[in-house]
Protein backbone atom coordinates (compact mmCIF):
# COMPACT_ATOMS: atom_id res chain seq x y z
CA UNK A 1 0.00 0.00 0.00
CA UNK A 2 1.57 3.27 -1.32
CA UNK A 3 1.61 6.57 0.74
CA UNK A 4 2.01 8.99 -1.68
CA UNK A 5 3.08 12.70 -1.29
CA UNK A 6 0.57 15.85 -2.13
CA UNK A 7 0.29 16.39 -5.53
CA UNK A 8 2.31 18.63 -7.49
CA UNK A 9 5.12 17.92 -5.24
CA UNK A 10 6.64 14.38 -4.53
CA UNK A 11 8.15 15.15 -0.90
CA UNK A 12 9.55 12.21 0.87
CA UNK A 13 7.42 11.36 4.15
CA UNK A 14 8.98 12.78 7.22
CA UNK A 15 11.05 9.76 9.33
CA UNK A 16 9.58 10.18 12.89
CA UNK A 17 11.51 10.98 15.54
CA UNK A 18 14.55 8.44 16.70
CA UNK A 19 13.95 6.85 19.90
CA UNK A 20 16.90 5.62 22.13
CA UNK A 21 16.85 2.50 23.27
CA UNK A 22 15.01 2.61 25.90
CA UNK A 23 11.72 4.20 24.62
CA UNK A 24 11.93 2.05 21.56
CA UNK A 25 10.82 -0.78 23.86
CA UNK A 26 8.47 1.40 26.22
CA UNK A 27 6.52 3.44 23.96
CA UNK A 28 2.88 2.99 25.63
CA UNK A 29 1.60 6.21 26.83
CA UNK A 30 -1.94 7.24 27.35
CA UNK A 31 -3.78 10.83 27.74
CA UNK A 32 -6.52 11.03 29.88
CA UNK A 33 -8.15 14.64 29.54
CA UNK A 34 -11.69 16.23 29.00
CA UNK A 35 -10.93 19.02 26.75
CA UNK A 36 -10.12 18.01 23.30
CA UNK A 37 -7.65 20.75 23.02
CA UNK A 38 -5.28 19.82 25.93
CA UNK A 39 -5.93 16.47 24.74
CA UNK A 40 -4.72 16.76 21.39
CA UNK A 41 -1.55 19.16 22.62
CA UNK A 42 -0.47 16.18 25.35
CA UNK A 43 -0.73 13.58 22.68
CA UNK A 44 1.22 15.42 20.01
CA UNK A 45 4.14 16.10 22.64
CA UNK A 46 4.33 12.61 23.65
CA UNK A 47 4.24 11.72 20.01
CA UNK A 48 7.51 14.19 19.33
CA UNK A 49 9.32 12.41 22.41
CA UNK A 50 8.62 8.99 21.03
CA UNK A 51 7.70 8.97 17.68
CA UNK A 52 4.45 6.72 18.65
CA UNK A 53 1.19 8.41 19.17
CA UNK A 54 -0.48 7.99 22.66
CA UNK A 55 -4.02 6.32 23.61
CA UNK A 56 -6.63 9.38 24.04
CA UNK A 57 -9.44 8.79 26.91
CA UNK A 58 -11.43 10.61 28.86
CA UNK A 59 -11.84 10.59 32.67
CA UNK A 60 -15.06 8.38 31.97
CA UNK A 61 -12.87 5.99 29.95
CA UNK A 62 -9.97 5.69 32.16
CA UNK A 63 -11.08 2.25 33.69
CA UNK A 64 -9.33 1.09 29.78
CA UNK A 65 -6.32 1.92 31.38
CA UNK A 66 -5.80 -1.58 32.92
CA UNK A 67 -6.59 -3.31 29.61
CA UNK A 68 -3.88 -0.73 27.62
CA UNK A 69 -0.94 -0.75 30.27
CA UNK A 70 0.96 2.06 29.51
CA UNK A 71 4.16 2.78 30.70
CA UNK A 72 3.18 6.34 31.32
CA UNK A 73 -0.30 8.28 31.62
CA UNK A 74 -0.68 11.71 30.99
CA UNK A 75 -3.31 13.16 33.48
CA UNK A 76 -5.29 16.91 32.08
CA UNK A 77 -5.93 19.00 35.63
CA UNK A 78 -9.76 19.83 34.99
CA UNK A 79 -11.34 23.04 36.27
CA UNK A 80 -12.03 22.05 39.69
CA UNK A 81 -9.49 19.27 40.52
CA UNK A 82 -12.14 16.54 41.39
CA UNK A 83 -11.08 14.29 38.69
CA UNK A 84 -7.67 14.09 38.48
CA UNK A 85 -7.17 13.81 42.13
CA UNK A 86 -9.78 10.36 42.33
CA UNK A 87 -7.85 8.96 39.15
CA UNK A 88 -4.36 9.72 40.85
CA UNK A 89 -5.84 8.02 44.19
CA UNK A 90 -7.24 5.08 41.94
CA UNK A 91 -4.10 4.17 40.10
CA UNK A 92 -1.29 5.46 42.33
CA UNK A 93 1.11 2.34 42.60
CA UNK A 94 -0.44 1.30 39.13
CA UNK A 95 0.60 3.54 36.43
CA UNK A 96 3.77 6.01 36.75
CA UNK A 97 1.23 9.69 36.38
CA UNK A 98 2.25 12.99 35.29
CA UNK A 99 -0.47 16.22 36.12
CA UNK A 100 -0.35 18.62 33.37
CA UNK A 101 -1.93 22.16 33.58
CA UNK A 102 -1.89 25.68 32.26
CA UNK A 103 -1.76 27.04 34.99
CA UNK A 104 -0.96 25.03 38.10
CA UNK A 105 -0.85 26.51 41.41
CA UNK A 106 1.53 25.47 44.87
CA UNK A 107 -1.79 23.39 46.04
CA UNK A 108 -1.72 21.06 42.80
CA UNK A 109 2.17 20.48 42.95
CA UNK A 110 1.43 19.58 46.96
CA UNK A 111 -1.35 17.64 46.17
CA UNK A 112 0.49 15.87 43.19
CA UNK A 113 3.50 14.90 44.80
CA UNK A 114 1.64 13.13 47.77
CA UNK A 115 -0.28 11.15 45.21
CA UNK A 116 3.15 10.02 43.96
CA UNK A 117 2.97 11.33 40.69
CA UNK A 118 6.29 11.37 38.78
CA UNK A 119 6.06 15.47 37.17
CA UNK A 120 3.47 18.10 36.70
CA UNK A 121 3.82 19.46 33.14
CA UNK A 122 3.01 23.13 32.71
CA UNK A 123 1.60 23.15 29.13
CA UNK A 124 2.46 26.96 28.28
CA UNK A 125 6.07 25.83 28.26
CA UNK A 126 7.83 25.27 25.41
CA UNK A 127 7.38 22.26 23.34
CA UNK A 128 10.68 21.10 23.45
CA UNK A 129 11.12 21.51 27.21
CA UNK A 130 7.55 19.49 27.48
CA UNK A 131 8.72 16.60 24.86
CA UNK A 132 11.85 16.22 26.56
CA UNK A 133 10.06 15.59 29.99
CA UNK A 134 7.55 13.33 29.01
CA UNK A 135 10.84 11.21 27.23
CA UNK A 136 12.45 11.10 30.09
CA UNK A 137 9.51 10.11 32.39
CA UNK A 138 9.40 7.19 29.82
CA UNK A 139 13.19 5.84 29.94
CA UNK A 140 12.36 5.92 33.79
CA UNK A 141 9.17 3.88 33.87
CA UNK A 142 9.31 0.68 34.91
CA UNK A 143 8.96 -2.02 32.13
CA UNK A 144 5.40 -4.03 31.86
CA UNK A 145 5.86 -7.36 30.36
CA UNK A 146 4.20 -10.68 30.90
CA UNK A 147 0.58 -10.71 31.82
CA UNK A 148 -1.75 -7.43 32.42
CA UNK A 149 -1.49 -6.56 36.03
CA UNK A 150 -4.96 -7.36 37.73
CA UNK A 151 -7.25 -4.41 39.00
CA UNK A 152 -6.44 -3.26 42.41
CA UNK A 153 -8.28 -1.43 44.74
CA UNK A 154 -9.11 2.11 44.03
CA UNK A 155 -8.09 3.92 47.55
CA UNK A 156 -4.81 3.28 49.37
CA UNK A 157 -5.83 2.12 52.99
CA UNK A 158 -9.53 1.69 52.76
CA UNK A 159 -11.29 1.64 56.38
CA UNK A 160 -14.38 -0.49 55.49
CA UNK A 161 -15.59 -2.81 53.28
CA UNK A 162 -17.82 0.10 51.41
CA UNK A 163 -14.38 1.80 50.51
CA UNK A 164 -13.01 -0.96 48.67
CA UNK A 165 -13.93 -1.33 44.37
CA UNK A 166 -15.55 -4.65 43.27
CA UNK A 167 -11.95 -5.05 41.26
CA UNK A 168 -14.09 -7.97 39.22
CA UNK A 169 -16.61 -4.85 37.90
CA UNK A 170 -13.39 -3.11 37.09
CA UNK A 171 -12.35 -5.87 35.08
CA UNK A 172 -15.56 -5.75 33.27
CA UNK A 173 -15.85 -2.15 32.52
CA UNK A 174 -11.89 -2.26 31.03
CA UNK A 175 -12.45 -5.75 29.05
CA UNK A 176 -16.31 -4.92 27.86
CA UNK A 177 -15.27 -1.21 27.26
CA UNK A 178 -12.37 -2.07 24.93
CA UNK A 179 -14.85 -4.47 22.94
CA UNK A 180 -17.70 -2.46 22.67
CA UNK A 181 -15.95 0.84 21.13
CA UNK A 182 -14.50 -1.56 18.08
CA UNK A 183 -17.95 -1.85 16.99
CA UNK A 184 -19.24 0.58 14.73
CA UNK A 185 -22.69 -0.44 14.09
CA UNK A 186 -25.42 -1.05 16.02
CA UNK A 187 -25.88 -4.69 15.30
CA UNK A 188 -21.82 -5.87 15.87
CA UNK A 189 -22.75 -3.99 19.11
CA UNK A 190 -25.34 -5.90 20.23
CA UNK A 191 -23.68 -9.59 18.52
CA UNK A 192 -20.82 -8.53 21.02
CA UNK A 193 -22.42 -7.61 23.71
CA UNK A 194 -24.52 -10.76 23.79
CA UNK A 195 -21.51 -12.99 23.58
CA UNK A 196 -19.57 -11.10 26.23
CA UNK A 197 -23.04 -11.35 28.67
CA UNK A 198 -22.39 -14.96 27.87
CA UNK A 199 -18.82 -14.91 28.60
CA UNK A 200 -19.46 -13.70 32.45
CA UNK A 201 -22.27 -14.88 33.45
CA UNK A 202 -22.94 -18.33 31.88
CA UNK A 203 -25.34 -19.87 29.62
CA UNK A 204 -28.62 -17.98 29.65
CA UNK A 205 -31.63 -16.52 27.18
CA UNK A 206 -30.76 -13.06 26.44
CA UNK A 207 -32.82 -10.69 24.01
CA UNK A 208 -32.38 -7.11 23.09
CA UNK A 209 -35.42 -4.74 21.77
CA UNK A 210 -34.71 -1.23 19.84
CA UNK A 211 -37.53 1.22 20.15
CA UNK A 212 -39.52 2.00 16.67
CA UNK A 213 -41.94 4.67 15.77
CA UNK A 214 -44.29 4.86 18.42
CA UNK A 215 -44.38 2.14 21.30
CA UNK A 216 -43.46 -0.79 19.25
CA UNK A 217 -39.96 -2.19 19.85
CA UNK A 218 -38.41 -4.62 17.13
CA UNK A 219 -35.69 -7.88 18.18
CA UNK A 220 -32.31 -6.47 17.60
CA UNK A 221 -30.75 -9.18 18.19
CA UNK A 222 -30.83 -12.93 20.76
CA UNK A 223 -29.47 -15.81 22.20
CA UNK A 224 -31.27 -19.07 23.07
CA UNK A 225 -29.63 -21.49 25.10
CA UNK A 226 -32.18 -24.21 26.18
CA UNK A 227 -35.85 -22.56 24.73
CA UNK A 228 -37.41 -24.76 22.00
CA UNK A 229 -36.85 -23.89 18.56
CA UNK A 230 -39.66 -24.55 17.25
CA UNK A 231 -41.33 -21.75 19.70
CA UNK A 232 -38.57 -19.34 20.34
CA UNK A 233 -39.96 -16.91 17.41
CA UNK A 234 -43.34 -16.75 18.77
CA UNK A 235 -41.78 -16.52 22.48
CA UNK A 236 -39.41 -13.61 21.26
CA UNK A 237 -42.60 -11.79 19.91
CA UNK A 238 -44.41 -12.21 23.33
CA UNK A 239 -41.59 -10.78 25.13
CA UNK A 240 -41.61 -7.93 22.67
CA UNK A 241 -45.27 -7.15 23.55
CA UNK A 242 -44.92 -7.27 26.86
CA UNK A 243 -41.46 -6.99 28.70
CA UNK A 244 -40.32 -4.43 26.57
CA UNK A 245 -42.55 -2.05 27.21
CA UNK A 246 -42.24 -2.83 30.94
CA UNK A 247 -38.80 -2.29 30.59
CA UNK A 248 -39.67 1.22 28.78
CA UNK A 249 -41.98 1.88 32.36
CA UNK A 250 -39.04 0.88 34.79
CA UNK A 251 -35.63 0.84 33.19
CA UNK A 252 -33.55 -0.13 36.26
CA UNK A 253 -32.09 -3.37 36.63
CA UNK A 254 -34.71 -5.89 38.26
CA UNK A 255 -34.76 -9.51 38.78
CA UNK A 256 -37.93 -11.03 38.77
CA UNK A 257 -38.80 -14.33 40.51
CA UNK A 258 -41.52 -16.24 41.39
CA UNK A 259 -44.88 -16.43 39.60
CA UNK A 260 -46.04 -13.46 41.04
CA UNK A 261 -43.29 -11.54 39.75
CA UNK A 262 -43.54 -13.02 36.20
CA UNK A 263 -47.06 -12.26 35.81
CA UNK A 264 -46.45 -8.97 36.85
CA UNK A 265 -43.75 -8.49 34.00
CA UNK A 266 -45.79 -10.38 31.38
CA UNK A 267 -49.30 -10.22 32.10
CA UNK A 268 -50.71 -13.28 29.89
CA UNK A 269 -47.92 -14.13 28.58
CA UNK A 270 -46.31 -15.08 31.95
CA UNK A 271 -47.04 -19.08 31.21
CA UNK A 272 -44.19 -18.98 28.62
CA UNK A 273 -41.60 -18.32 31.17
CA UNK A 274 -42.61 -21.23 33.88
CA UNK A 275 -40.06 -22.52 36.03
CA UNK A 276 -37.80 -19.37 35.29
CA UNK A 277 -36.03 -16.29 36.91
CA UNK A 278 -35.61 -13.14 34.25
CA UNK A 279 -33.81 -10.21 34.41
CA UNK A 280 -34.43 -6.56 33.05
CA UNK A 281 -33.27 -3.57 32.24
CA UNK A 282 -32.95 -0.70 29.84
CA UNK A 283 -29.83 1.21 28.43
CA UNK A 284 -30.20 4.51 28.74
CA UNK A 285 -28.49 7.85 27.49
CA UNK A 286 -29.17 11.48 28.95
CA UNK A 287 -32.57 10.25 29.80
CA UNK A 288 -33.61 8.43 26.59
CA UNK A 289 -34.06 4.81 26.19
CA UNK A 290 -32.19 2.87 23.49
CA UNK A 291 -32.44 -0.81 24.10
CA UNK A 292 -34.46 -3.21 26.11
CA UNK A 293 -32.54 -6.01 27.12
CA UNK A 294 -34.27 -9.40 29.02
CA UNK A 295 -32.20 -12.30 30.26
CA UNK A 296 -34.07 -15.37 31.46
CA UNK A 297 -33.13 -19.16 33.09
CA UNK A 298 -33.86 -21.77 34.78
CA UNK A 299 -34.82 -21.19 38.42
CA UNK A 300 -32.52 -23.38 39.41
CA UNK A 301 -29.76 -21.68 38.24
CA UNK A 302 -30.72 -18.38 39.35
CA UNK A 303 -28.91 -14.88 38.84
CA UNK A 304 -26.50 -14.07 41.91
CA UNK A 305 -25.88 -11.02 43.21
CA UNK A 306 -22.35 -10.62 41.47
CA UNK A 307 -23.98 -11.30 38.14
CA UNK A 308 -26.72 -8.31 38.50
CA UNK A 309 -23.30 -6.04 39.10
CA UNK A 310 -21.89 -6.94 36.09
CA UNK A 311 -24.98 -6.64 34.19
CA UNK A 312 -25.39 -2.84 35.34
CA UNK A 313 -21.53 -2.50 33.90
CA UNK A 314 -22.18 -4.07 30.74
CA UNK A 315 -25.11 -2.28 30.04
CA UNK A 316 -23.68 1.54 31.20
CA UNK A 317 -20.95 0.70 28.82
CA UNK A 318 -23.47 -0.44 25.99
CA UNK A 319 -25.54 2.35 25.94
CA UNK A 320 -22.71 4.79 25.90
CA UNK A 321 -21.68 3.27 22.80
CA UNK A 322 -25.24 3.02 20.75
CA UNK A 323 -25.21 7.01 21.52
CA UNK A 324 -22.11 7.03 19.62
CA UNK A 325 -23.09 5.01 17.28
CA UNK A 326 -26.27 6.62 16.77
CA UNK A 327 -24.96 10.52 16.77
CA UNK A 328 -22.17 9.12 13.99
CA UNK A 329 -25.04 7.79 12.17
CA UNK A 330 -27.28 11.09 12.21
CA UNK A 331 -24.19 12.82 10.71
CA UNK A 332 -24.95 11.78 7.56
CA UNK A 333 -28.43 12.41 7.33
CA UNK A 334 -30.23 15.16 6.55
CA UNK A 335 -30.79 17.52 9.26
CA UNK A 336 -34.63 18.09 8.11
CA UNK A 337 -34.79 13.84 8.95
CA UNK A 338 -33.52 14.20 12.33
CA UNK A 339 -35.71 13.50 15.16
CA UNK A 340 -36.83 16.34 16.91
CA UNK A 341 -36.58 14.95 20.20
CA UNK A 342 -33.35 13.84 20.08
CA UNK A 343 -31.36 17.23 21.39
CA UNK A 344 -29.93 18.34 18.58
CA UNK A 345 -28.48 21.89 18.27
CA UNK A 346 -28.95 23.38 14.62
CA UNK A 347 -25.66 22.52 13.35
CA UNK A 348 -24.52 18.89 13.00
CA UNK A 349 -21.85 17.96 14.88
CA UNK A 350 -17.75 18.31 14.22
CA UNK A 351 -16.06 15.58 12.60
CA UNK A 352 -14.56 14.48 9.53
CA UNK A 353 -16.02 15.32 6.09
CA UNK A 354 -16.14 12.38 3.90
CA UNK A 355 -16.63 13.05 -0.02
CA UNK A 356 -16.86 9.95 -1.87
CA UNK A 357 -16.33 10.42 -6.35
CA UNK A 358 -15.95 7.77 -8.46
CA UNK A 359 -14.35 7.73 -11.79
CA UNK A 360 -15.74 6.18 -15.10
CA UNK A 361 -13.45 3.09 -15.42
CA UNK A 362 -14.89 2.04 -12.09
CA UNK A 363 -18.62 2.72 -12.05
CA UNK A 364 -19.44 -0.65 -13.50
CA UNK A 365 -17.68 -2.07 -10.63
CA UNK A 366 -18.93 -0.34 -8.00
CA UNK A 367 -23.16 -0.80 -6.45
CA UNK A 368 -24.38 3.11 -5.80
CA UNK A 369 -25.98 1.39 -2.51
CA UNK A 370 -22.70 0.91 -1.08
CA UNK A 371 -21.76 4.58 -1.50
CA UNK A 372 -23.85 5.41 2.43
CA UNK A 373 -22.43 2.37 3.58
CA UNK A 374 -18.72 2.62 2.70
CA UNK A 375 -19.20 6.85 4.32
CA UNK A 376 -20.96 5.69 6.95
CA UNK A 377 -18.38 3.45 8.24
CA UNK A 378 -15.41 6.03 7.40
CA UNK A 379 -16.91 8.40 9.45
CA UNK A 380 -17.36 5.83 12.45
CA UNK A 381 -14.39 5.27 12.36
CA UNK A 382 -12.79 8.53 12.59
CA UNK A 383 -15.33 9.37 15.40
CA UNK A 384 -13.38 6.31 17.10
CA UNK A 385 -10.20 8.17 16.19
CA UNK A 386 -11.84 11.74 17.05
CA UNK A 387 -10.56 13.44 13.97
CA UNK A 388 -11.83 16.06 12.15
CA UNK A 389 -11.67 17.82 8.75
CA UNK A 390 -11.78 16.70 5.12
CA UNK A 391 -11.54 13.62 3.68
CA UNK A 392 -11.39 12.99 0.03
CA UNK A 393 -11.72 9.61 -1.62
CA UNK A 394 -11.65 8.79 -5.14
CA UNK A 395 -12.37 5.31 -6.28
CA UNK A 396 -10.42 4.19 -9.61
CA UNK A 397 -10.05 1.19 -11.68
CA UNK A 398 -6.79 0.01 -12.81
CA UNK A 399 -5.51 1.63 -15.39
CA UNK A 400 -6.14 4.98 -13.46
CA UNK A 401 -4.26 3.68 -10.57
CA UNK A 402 -1.44 2.65 -11.90
CA UNK A 403 -1.21 5.95 -14.14
CA UNK A 404 -1.08 7.32 -10.65
CA UNK A 405 1.35 5.03 -9.21
CA UNK A 406 3.66 5.38 -11.87
CA UNK A 407 3.35 9.25 -11.98
CA UNK A 408 3.95 9.77 -8.14
CA UNK A 409 6.45 6.75 -6.88
CA UNK A 410 7.53 5.69 -10.00
CA UNK A 411 5.67 2.43 -10.09
CA UNK A 412 4.00 1.43 -13.49
CA UNK A 413 2.06 -1.49 -11.78
CA UNK A 414 -1.82 -1.32 -10.02
CA UNK A 415 -1.84 -0.77 -6.50
CA UNK A 416 -4.61 -0.52 -3.74
CA UNK A 417 -4.17 2.58 -2.62
CA UNK A 418 -2.45 6.15 -2.95
CA UNK A 419 -2.51 8.77 -0.28
CA UNK A 420 -2.24 12.39 -0.66
CA UNK A 421 -1.92 13.95 3.05
CA UNK A 422 -2.09 17.48 2.12
CA UNK A 423 -1.67 18.95 5.93
CA UNK A 424 1.71 17.15 5.39
CA UNK A 425 1.68 14.57 8.80
CA UNK A 426 0.18 17.67 10.75
CA UNK A 427 -3.40 15.47 11.79
CA UNK A 428 -0.56 13.19 13.62
CA UNK A 429 -0.18 15.75 15.65
CA UNK A 430 -3.60 16.64 16.22
CA UNK A 431 -4.52 19.09 13.50
CA UNK A 432 -7.68 18.25 11.19
CA UNK A 433 -6.58 16.13 8.23
CA UNK A 434 -6.48 17.04 4.84
CA UNK A 435 -6.27 14.25 2.26
CA UNK A 436 -7.15 12.64 -0.70
CA UNK A 437 -7.13 8.87 -1.10
CA UNK A 438 -7.45 6.77 -4.57
CA UNK A 439 -8.06 3.24 -4.37
CA UNK A 440 -8.42 0.99 -6.58
CA UNK A 441 -11.87 -1.23 -6.79
CA UNK A 442 -10.53 -3.68 -9.35
CA UNK A 443 -7.78 -4.55 -6.48
CA UNK A 444 -10.50 -4.87 -4.15
CA UNK A 445 -12.31 -7.56 -5.89
CA UNK A 446 -9.32 -9.36 -6.41
CA UNK A 447 -8.60 -9.26 -2.82
CA UNK A 448 -12.22 -9.44 -1.73
CA UNK A 449 -12.66 -12.96 -3.64
CA UNK A 450 -8.77 -13.98 -1.85
CA UNK A 451 -10.31 -13.05 1.88
CA UNK A 452 -13.72 -14.14 1.24
CA UNK A 453 -15.19 -10.59 2.37
CA UNK A 454 -17.23 -8.14 0.32
CA UNK A 455 -16.07 -5.51 -2.17
CA UNK A 456 -16.87 -2.73 0.30
CA UNK A 457 -15.23 -4.34 3.58
CA UNK A 458 -12.32 -4.53 1.14
CA UNK A 459 -12.85 -0.88 -0.08
CA UNK A 460 -13.33 0.31 3.59
CA UNK A 461 -9.71 -1.12 4.64
CA UNK A 462 -8.43 0.47 2.03
CA UNK A 463 -10.07 3.95 3.42
CA UNK A 464 -8.54 3.11 6.85
CA UNK A 465 -5.06 2.15 5.75
CA UNK A 466 -5.15 5.72 4.01
CA UNK A 467 -6.34 7.68 7.27
CA UNK A 468 -3.47 5.62 9.18
CA UNK A 469 -0.58 7.04 6.88
CA UNK A 470 -2.38 10.70 7.41
CA UNK A 471 -1.76 9.74 11.68
CA UNK A 472 1.77 9.14 10.98
CA UNK A 473 2.02 5.15 10.51
CA UNK A 474 3.82 3.75 7.77
CA UNK A 475 4.52 -0.16 6.31
CA UNK A 476 8.01 0.87 4.90
CA UNK A 477 9.48 -2.12 6.91
CA UNK A 478 8.54 -5.28 8.35
CA UNK A 479 8.35 -4.25 11.46
CA UNK A 480 5.99 -1.04 10.82
CA UNK A 481 3.85 -2.96 8.14
CA UNK A 482 3.14 -5.26 11.40
CA UNK A 483 2.05 -3.21 13.81
CA UNK A 484 0.06 -0.74 10.81
CA UNK A 485 -1.64 -3.70 9.67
Amino acid sequence: MAHAAPDPFNKPSKAAPASSPATEQTSRVAVVADQRDVARLLASQAKAALGVSPVVLTFDEADDLFAIRPDLVLVAADDDGTRWRLLAEEFEGVFRLALASFTPTVDDAAEAMRLGMSDLLVLDAPKRELARRIGVMVTRAPRRRGPAPKPLTLTPTPTNASDVVDTDLVTVRAEFGVLARLELDVESLLRTTLEYVLHKIGPTNAAVFLPTAGDEFTLGAYVNYDCPKDCVDMLLDHVAASVAPAIESDPTLRVHRGDDALDELMGEHAAWLTGCEAVTFAAEHDGEMLAAVALFRDDRDPFDATTLRRLGVIGDIMAQQLARIIRVHHRHIPMDQWEENEGHSDEPPMGLSVDLSISRDACSAFDPSKRAWLIGHTARISEQLDLEGELRVRIVGDSEMAAAHERHLGDPTTTDVLTFDLADGAAARGAPVDADLMVCIDEAGRRARQHGHTLERELLLYVVHGLLHCLGHDDHDEASYQRMH
